[in-house]
Parts: C-alpha cells; structure tokens; sequence
C-alpha cells in the first residue's frame, strides 16, 4: 500500500491513481515467502493481469484461480516459474491451445482444469488427453496420476487428432484452390518445411513423430486411423446371454448412431437404451448420456467395451 495517499480517499492529486495499481516486483518483495495462493472466486478474466501481479513472487508453489472467467493463457517468461499446481477449474477456456502455453511452465506439474467453456465442445476424456499429451511434464491431471501407458495413449491419440485436422484442412484448400495439395512436390526441404508449420500448428508434433512414427494425412487414410475397436456388450436381462461383439466404429459416429445399431444388434429400442463405456480391463463404467456426440468426444479407444443397459422397468 502507498502511504503517500492523503487521508480522504476522494482527494487524489495528479497520478494518484496509481496507487492503486498493484505492482508485481512489489508483491514479490511484500510477500518472497508465499507459496498458497487462491484468487478463485472472482471476476478475473485476464491472465497477463494475474501474471503480472502475482508471477514473480519467488516462493509460491500452487496457485488457485478457478470459479473465476478466464478465457485464455498466455505464457509470459520469468511470471509463475516455480508453480507446480494449478487449478483453473471452472473458467471461459475455449481453445485447446491453453495446453500448450501451459508446458512452457517448466516447474508446473499437475493441473486441474474440469468444467472449463471447452469440455461442452470437446468432452472430458478428450480434453485430458489432448493436455497429456501437449505437457510432456505434467504428472497429474484433474487429481489423477498419469500412467506411461496412458501418456503413450494419449501421444497416438494426439497424433491421429492432428491428422485428422491437417486432412479437413487440405481437403477444404483443394475445395477453395481447384487442385490436389497432396500433388505438390514432396522432396526432403518441402517436407521438412511441412513439417516445420505442422509442429507451428500443433506443438510436439516432430517430437512425438520421432518417438511414434508420421501418419499419412490422405483423408481416406485418416478416416482409417480414426476407427477404433471395441466390443459392444449387453446388459439388458432380455440380451445378456448375447455373445459380445467386436466391432470396429467411426470415431465420427455419434451416440444416437450407435443406439440403431445396438437396436440391430440386440433388439432394445434406442429410447430404452443406456450406454457406457470402460476400459478392457474393467473398472468403473462412464455415461454416454447425450445422443448428439461423436464417439470422439468420449475418447473412445481401442480395446474398451461399450455397455449397453436397459432403462424400461416395466419389462417383466
């Protein structure tokens, strides 16, 4: 606080008002041993603001902003360089690209961001992968641990995303352009080049190539890529003595597609039908509760099972 204010709050002279401005180096020297921070519950929107308040305090460790209406982060060096926990939970982020600005924290190692504008888009399951795999470093997302083979899961994942993205673009360029992109020379400095604005657009990219291997980003050949197998099981009394089925599903096919198909397949009418879906190795089964959404949303992999349970009680 700057004592210089005189005693009536409504008497500022020239400049005065800066007074009120808190100054990040200030807060640092006032507090050097703040190491919990929680700011949440507030109206805060911009993150250079926080930043610039609070990033250079040299002891703190965690940081909690969630409950509050931020849109998007925006690294900025030498602010938040010895946190290792943040919870952003609750906020207006939009855009998947907050991963990347977040991996450039090199201390930051569990994030909690559930409930965020982006999980109405992009869904729960999908979301955590894309964060695992664009923060190399991150060892715990949304209190949970990361596991090796769920990073290398997300890694495949997040690759197969990107070409999924990079095959609707050049499809839409050879809409707009008249001409096949995938004609053009593909000698080794235009590949390097490509791949160069690849990694521009998606972050890791050349890394998790190397440790992965390239995907092809012909659109046929991503539609291929983006299929998952999985065994539809039923759990309805009516059907439970049915044979699982190992089916092999669009990622695009929505939740109402797969109800026709487990009408096919078991003779429940989809209006009677509940789906879920858990990994192979069992475990506790999650909702498919809204018809409208891709299997991708749900992040279905291959090898987990959907489930699908009857909701007419009135059946005998």
């Amino acid at each position: 606080i700057n004592n210089d204010l005189n005693g009536d709050p409504n008497d500022f002279g020239a400049g005065d008002e800066k007074c009120l401005e808190p100054d990040g180096t200030d807060i640092a020297q006032i507090m050097p041993n703040l190491s919990v921070l929680n700011i949440g519950e507030n109206p805060l929107s911009d993150w250079r603001e926080i930043s610039d308040v609070f990033g250079q305090c040299p002891s703190l460790l965690q940081l909690k902003c969630s409950y509050a209406e931020v849109e998007q982060i925006k690294f900025e060096s030498d602010r938040f360089m010895n946190v290792k926990r943040l919870w952003i939970r609750n906020n207006k982020l939009s855009d998947v690209s907050v991963f990347d600005e977040l991996s450039k924290y090199p201390n930051l190692q569990h994030l909690s961001f559930i409930q965020c504008s982006f999980e109405d888009v992009y869904g729960f399951s999908m979301l955590r992968d894309l964060c695992i795999a664009k923060m190399p470093n991150l060892l715990n997302c949304n209190s949970s641990i990361i596991n090796s083979k769920e990073r290398h899961d997300a890694e495949l994942f997040y690759l197969k995303w990107i070409a999924k993205q990079m095959a609707i673009r050049d499809e839409q360029q050879k809409e707009n352009q008249g001409k096949d992109v995938n004609a053009e020379s593909k000698d080794d400095e235009n590949g390097a080049a490509e791949m160069q604005r690849i990694d521009a657009l998606y972050p890791r990219y050349i890394e998790l190539t190397k440790k992965h291997g390239a995907l092809n980003f012909d659109k046929k050949e991503t539609e291929k890529l983006m299929a998952v197998n999985v065994v539809i099981r039923s759990m309805d009394p009516e059907s439970i003595t049915a044979k699982p089925l190992e089916k092999k599903l669009p990622t695009a096919m929505t939740v109402g597609q797969l109800k026709m198909l487990c009408k096919r397949l078991f003779g429940l009418p989809p209006a009677y039908q509940r789906l879920m879906f858990r990994e192979a190795s069992g475990g506790f089964p999650e909702d498919m509760d809204d018809d409208t959404k891709a299997l991708s949303f749900y992040s279905i992999k291959d090898g987990m099972e959907i489930l699908m349970q009857s909701s007419n009680f009135e059946k005998k």
